[in-house]
């Protein structure tokens, strides 16, 4: 990325360790830059801000659906290790570890929610976004460019 470019966010955690699958936001000098990349393929999407007509964030339950899921994988784990032999201690521990460290980095990641920029022309979501304390973190930088941009005379 060029030196005219400042990361937002990345994306999280469990994107980043899926294969082929990223997102990322970065702040260009006069618009957000969203890269999607999937397997090979790169697409990079352009918001400027002076085309934002509204960036809106809705609360959603899904971190609590994946801290129950992930909660009951480490259990179910862990129920391996009470087996003792060699294979089912190593798997037993390995999994448990695994599954206990995105059950716990789920829960310190905090609430989630659909993030949604709307221009005149499309709405899109923002999936860097979707963790709220990204999403305020994010928009401390991003509000005061686009009202910027939107103030200016030209």
């Amino acid at each position: 990325m060029s030196e005219s470019y400042t990361k937002i966010s990345g994306g999280g955690l469990l994107l980043s360790l899926l294969p082929g699958l990223r997102t990322k936001l970065y702040v260009g000098p006069d618009h957000l830059l969203l890269i999607e990349q999937f397997i090979l393929t790169e697409r990079y999407k352009r918001f400027y801000f002076r085309d934002i007509q509204a960036i809106t964030a809705t609360k959603t339950a899904r971190w609590i659906v994946f801290g129950l899921i992930w909660g009951f994988l480490a259990l179910l784990s862990a129920l391996f290790l009470i087996v003792h032999t060699l294979p089912t201690l190593i798997f037993g521990t390995l999994f448990t570890a695994l599954f206990g460290f995105a059950f716990i980095h789920n829960i310190v990641s905090g609430p989630t929610c659909i993030v949604r920029l709307q221009t005149a022309v499309q709405t899109h979501r923002f999936a860097p976004l979707e963790r709220i304390r990204d999403f305020r973190k994010g928009m401390q930088t991003i509000v005061p460019l686009i009202q910027n941009a939107q103030l200016a005379p030209g």
